[in-house]
């Protein structure tokens, strides 16, 4: 299997996600992983700005190894703002590759963010 350098080895889920992923209403546009439980997400910031930020499935553990669950965990390590979602989906796109992350060519519309304005992905 390939890897990434999103996270380390301690954090590896043990499981996949029993449901599909759900964006939030701020996050305008996301692709998921082709290969992990990952997903970025291009995500509204304040007066219209955008960034971009990785979700992952991933396992908590105890001191000892021992897996005591698994949930969504933001990886928010990106400090792009910018005012143009063209270019946040690229910068984000190059960043998911620098981390090994292949990302689906496709970016997905988050129906539940609703700005009349905003036209679509590339």
């Amino acid at each position: 299997m390939a890897s990434h350098t999103l996270f380390d080895e301690f954090l590896t889920p043990e499981i996949l996600p029993l449901s599909n992923f759900v964006a939030e209403g701020n996050v305008a546009f996301y692709s998921e992983s082709t290969e992990f439980p990952i997903v970025c997400e291009v995500f509204e910031k304040d007066n219209q700005l955008y960034g971009f930020r990785f979700k992952a499935w991933v396992a908590y553990r105890d001191a000892g190894d021992f897996v005591r669950g698994h949930n969504w965990q933001v990886f928010e390590t990106e400090s792009l703002i910018t005012d143009n979602v063209k270019e946040a989906i690229e910068s984000a796109n190059f960043c998911a590759n620098s981390k090994g992350i292949k990302l689906s060519e496709t970016w997905l519309a988050n129906p539940s963010f609703n700005r009349d304005w905003l036209k679509p992905a590339p």
